[in-house]
């Protein structure tokens, strides 16, 4: 069934129908940019395309999902022939069908933490903390350098005796990996980037089969990720990627946010589309979200405009303590409830699980029906669909809350963002550097472009945060939001 374009808007119709070549789609928040990536792979199907030939990358488990059933809904055909994943997942696959050894088992995050733990506790290795040395080797994996050239830049920075502490620990984690003929998250891309390095008639199989590749979320990718995205685009090379460098928040994890404003100087060719219209925002929360993120570094120079008439809600309050604003709250979400609203429209949004310790304390004992969303994160999915474990479905009718980071893709009638206090959001650690301060103002300007119709932030002049009382000043997001 041909797809009807009378749903798109002109600039989403465009992106729809250039399905040729490298295309970049730069879309702001409530653009409609799942739509219109599920649309453009449907008409691709539609053409003719094969399932097979089709590579659809997604950030996260439950963003492959509704890929899968929009496209679905779009082609009305059943495309359990198509490869729909995130990164990780796909490149397991890769790996047991082109890999020398693809018996091998997958060590999740929590496996690999307690490896290093086991280690650093059994050997006197001169690293300061287990979790850290494991940081140390996500992130080395991560950069394909060298281990020689890691250390020596690691001694330079943190001195010989943590250099060489790093190395023993590094090398008695793979000792133990192979032990147990295992992979971790981090191996899973690195082994995909080293075989179609190494083994050109590899990569030219493996890149012949996807004549068309599309990417979700592509300013959240590393420059690993986007080196193996580039050799599997390599023969065909019609790729796709779609996302907003407004919305990185993942640089902690090795994402490079200039990727998708770089894309057009590294692909040859390439077309832009620019996806400027909220959808989903009243008109006062597009604006707050327009004045919060022009105090970064511009990277796009397409403002955003609401399609919306109305002009919504926005409220700010300052409590004396966390048990105030925790009370406040309780008494607006029941005022919310009783007014027509279920709980399920609304979210609470936090930078830390700590900062709403005394809110979930109060909801639960006002038996106010809550669900607290689990991590939904590209590792998880390659453990949860090689173990067939399905996420636990949450109540229909219950509050939901979560971080900011795992609110990513999901809009809710009425959000609560609380903990907006320097040192909480603002974190910190990014007080003194101005790249990380930027990654704190994209993860406030996505936790604000979550709400429809309603949004309350919450600051508090004194916070409990891990058993101590801190006392806060408001962060500076605030003014930022109201264009000061």
């Amino acid at each position: 069934m041909p797809i009807d374009p009378s749903y798109l808007d002109r600039r989403q119709q465009a992106a729809v129908a250039d399905t040729e070549g490298p295309v970049a789609i730069i879309s702001c928040p409530g653009s409609g940019k799942t739509a219109c990536l599920a649309a453009r792979v449907a008409r691709l199907l539609d053409s003719g395309e094969g399932q097979a030939g089709i590579l659809c990358l997604t950030f996260t488990n439950r963003a492959a999902e509704e890929m899968r059933s929009r496209i679905q809904s779009y082609a009305s055909l059943d495309t359990d022939g198509m490869w729909i994943g995130t990164i990780h997942s796909v490149c397991g696959r890769l790996l047991r069908a082109y890999g020398p050894s693809p018996d091998f088992s997958i060590c999740d995050e929590k496996e690999s933490k307690q490896i290093v733990r086991e280690l650093v506790k059994a050997g006197s290795y001169g690293v300061r903390s287990p979790l850290e040395a494991a940081e140390h080797i996500s992130r080395f994996k991560r950069s394909t350098m060298e281990l020689d050239d890691w250390c020596n830049n690691m001694y330079k920075n943190m001195g010989y005796t943590y250099a060489a502490g790093f190395r023993s620990v590094y090398q008695a984690y793979q000792n133990e990996l192979k032990v147990r003929n295992a992979l971790d998250f981090d191996d899973l891309i690195l082994h995909v980037y080293h075989l179609f390095q190494n083994e050109p008639n590899v990569l030219a199989a493996a890149s012949s089969c996807f004549q068309y590749i599309s990417i979700d979320e592509y300013q959240d990718t590393s420059l690993l990720e986007t080196k193996v995205i580039q050799s599997l685009s390599s023969v065909h090379d019609n790729l796709c990627v779609i996302g907003d460098p407004n919305q990185s928040i993942y640089g902690w994890r090795g994402s490079v946010h200039q990727l998708i404003s770089q894309f057009p100087k590294n692909y040859t060719g390439t077309t832009v589309h620019n996806l400027t219209t909220n959808y989903r925002s009243a008109r006062s929360i597009v604006t707050a979200a327009g004045n919060l993120i022009s105090r970064n570094t511009p990277l796009i120079s397409t403002p955003t405009r609401p399609a919306r008439g109305d002009n919504g809600h926005i409220i700010h309050s300052r409590y004396m303590d966390d048990e105030k604003e925790a009370e406040a709250i309780v008494q607006e979400i029941r005022k919310l409830v009783s007014d027509g609203r279920n709980y399920s429209d609304i979210a609470i949004l936090y930078r830390i699980h700590a900062a709403a310790d005394s809110l979930i304390s109060a909801l639960r004992s006002q038996a106010v029906p809550i669900t607290l969303i689990r991590e939904d994160l590209p590792d998880q999915e390659v453990i949860d669909a090689e173990n067939g474990v399905a996420e636990q479905p949450d109540e229909d009718n219950a509050v939901r809350l979560m971080t900011i980071h795992q609110s990513k893709g999901m809009e809710f009638p009425v959000v609560f963002l609380i903990g907006l206090e320097e040192e909480v959001l603002p974190h910190w650690r990014s007080l003194s550097n101005t790249e990380h301060l930027e990654e704190e103002r994209r993860l406030c300007y996505v936790a604000i472009s979550r709400a429809v119709d309603r949004l309350y932030l919450s600051s508090c002049r004194s916070r409990i945060l891990h058993r101590k009382s801190l006392n806060l000043t408001p962060s500076r997001f605030v003014d930022e939001m109201r264009g000061r």
